[in-house]
């Protein structure tokens, strides 16, 4: 069953990302400025589809809130380190991790 989950979850986070690495100017000026609220935006825009993803009840506004938190720590991380492009496998990975366990991890907040 994660298998299935995690392809869809992999390609929308890769394509946030290449769409990152080919704004990187963009990106590196708003970062700069502390101005995170772009990368949890992006994510949020994905959230509907997550949550189907992830399998989570409709009213799971503390744990997407959350788990968005930790994305995107983990992309604001990477924006500022230089947004490599050799590096998104990588983060693609913990970002698919954090995703595939996420409900076992926050379900305190459920």
């Amino acid at each position: 069953m994660l298998g299935a989950q995690k392809v869809p979850a992999r390609m929308m986070y890769e394509r946030t990302l290449l769409f990152i690495v080919q704004h990187k100017k963009v990106f590196k000026i708003l970062l700069a400025g502390k101005e995170r609220s772009i990368l949890k935006y992006m994510i949020a825009k994905m959230q509907p589809r997550l949550v189907d993803i992830m399998h989570l009840p409709k009213n799971s506004k503390k744990i997407f809130l959350v788990y968005e938190g930790e994305v995107t720590s983990l992309m604001d991380a990477w924006c500022r380190n230089g947004m490599r492009e050799d590096e998104i496998n990588r983060l693609l990975d913990e970002i698919i991790f954090l995703t595939e366990t996420a409900r076992v991890r926050l379900k305190i907040l459920l």
